[in-house]
């Protein structure tokens, strides 16, 4: 039994469309029963299908909801955007008309005030105009003036300054030695020695500075600025004592403290505040490749510049001692003092080159060198005075002793300042100048004459100079 209920339950089969336990009795035929299996399969599968596409479906409903109701609150805040868009732009409307009109206003504005501008260019150029006019004729007036009197001008000039010509032009003199702090030569006695005569023995002004070896450069420009003082009634006298060294690779010369291993500096900057100076000055350099430069340059408004070396750019000097360019310098000095008479750079540097050449000790390279460095336009000389000059220096010899030289020129190529300068040069023993005019004088023409005439003490004859080459001096300088 348990065997015929076994198959029965093997046989048994379920109905594919009512799910049902078919007997054997009721059991499809083979074919019937295929078909209808398939079918149901299809039909499986395609409803499985159609309910995933509907829910694809929904999904998608859903999400094209969601982005209608994007659309939309983007479109609201779109419709906002251009209200406020055409709210703007009927203010900017607005205001577009007034800037029209208010630039409308200025333009109107603009014409009135350009009107008025060109009438008080016009008024001004012509005030400006008659300024000119009025101006060119008080300088005519002026000259005119001048030039019928200048006679009397001239002669009041040269008298006020004949009795003191020969007497120093400078109101104050101030030296500036100047050593290094860490000087390895020993030029603090030679050094103190020279102060000591400029001093002592000139009454001149006295600073003595000593270089730091901390920016030296700095120190040193600082303390010649103080020093300068910028008036043609002064006149500096600078001394450098110290090692003078070359720059190999510019070229220049520069000051050292020490011959190799300190504090060095170029010396061209120093002298260039010199030379920029109205002020005459001496430049007094007691070193090696002492003096770098010949050029002399003559301008208006600077003072007169000289240079006395130890020796010439790529030399080297001597060391302190007997034949050193300070002692030179400084015997040269004290012996002109005694005389009292005064003496230019020249005759300075004449004297110091005779002394060390005839030292028996000199050193054979070292020559010193004189330079003028800069000049005015009408070439003129320093010179040094001491206190006890006399009045009666120099004195021009000659083989003809000359009681009056008369002398004659004419007014229109007459110039001034080198007449003035030429007469002031006249000797100590010309006691006195005067000045005639002749009778064609008010005519004021250019071939007018005036005659002039110096003095002496006895009378020796008369001289009369009717050819300009002869008295005119060297007119390089208009006045």
């Amino acid at each position: 039994m348990s065997g015929v209920a076994k198959s029965r339950k093997r046989s048994a089969q379920r109905d594919p469309t009512t799910g049902r336990f078919l007997n054997a009795k009721s059991r499809r035929s083979p074919s019937t029963t295929t078909t209808t299996q398939n079918f149901s399969g299809v039909a499986n599968e395609d409803y499985e299908a159609l309910q995933l596409r509907i829910r694809e479906l929904e999904q998608n409903k859903l999400d094209l909801n969601d982005r209608l109701r994007n659309y939309n609150h983007v479109l609201e805040h779109n419709q906002m955007l251009r209200t406020e868009v055409e709210r703007a732009e009927k203010k900017l409307l607005k205001k577009e008309i007034e800037v029209e009109r208010k630039h409308s206003e200025l333009c109107t504005v603009q014409e009135r005030h350009s009107a008025a501008l060109e009438k008080h260019i016009q008024l001004r150029n012509s005030l400006v105009d008659r300024e000119r006019q009025v101006e060119h004729l008080q300088k005519t007036k002026d000259y005119v003036d001048g030039f019928t009197n200048w006679h009397a001008t001239f002669e009041q000039d040269i008298r006020e300054k004949w009795p003191r010509r020969h007497k120093s032009r400078y109101q104050k003199v101030k030296v500036l030695l100047v050593q290094w702090k860490s000087d390895d030569l020993g030029v603090e006695a030679e050094n103190r020695t020279l102060a000591s005569v400029f001093q002592d023995e000139y009454g001149f002004e006295v600073t003595r500075f000593r270089i730091p070896d901390n920016q030296p450069t700095a120190a040193l420009s600082t303390e010649i600025i103080s020093f300068i003082d910028s008036s043609p009634e002064t006149l500096h006298i600078f001394h450098y004592a110290g090692h003078g060294l070359v720059d190999e690779k510019r070229n220049d010369a520069i000051w050292a403290a020490k011959a190799a291993g300190g504090p060095e500096m170029p010396s061209n900057m120093f002298q260039a505040l010199f030379e920029d100076t109205p002020s005459d000055a001496i430049l007094l350099y007691d070193s090696c490749n002492s003096a770098d430069t010949n050029i002399v340059r003559k301008r208006a408004g600077c003072g007169v510049t000289e240079l006395i070396a130890a020796c010439g750019f790529g030399n080297t000097a001597p060391g302190p001692g007997y034949a050193s360019f300070t002692n030179a310098l400084t015997e040269c000095l004290h012996e002109a003092a005694e005389l009292g008479q005064r003496f230019c750079v020249s005759d300075l540097f004449s004297s110091v080159l005779a002394r060390l050449r005839n030292s028996p000790r000199r050193a054979e390279k070292a020559t010193p060198v004189h330079s003028t460095l800069t000049s005015e336009l009408a070439s003129r000389q320093i010179f040094i005075y001491p206190p006890d000059t006399q009045d009666d220096l120099p004195v021009i010899q000659s083989d003809v002793d000359l009681h009056r030289i008369m002398f004659s020129f004419n007014v229109g190529r007459m110039k001034p300042r080198p007449w003035r300068e030429w007469l002031l040069s006249a000797p100590a023993d010309a006691l006195d100048i005067s000045f005639r005019i002749g009778e064609q004088a008010m005519k004021i023409e250019d071939d007018q004459e005036v005659s002039g005439e110096i003095e002496g003490e006895e009378v020796k004859g008369e001289v009369k100079e009717e050819t300009e080459q002869e008295v005119k001096p060297d007119l390089k300088d208009e006045d």
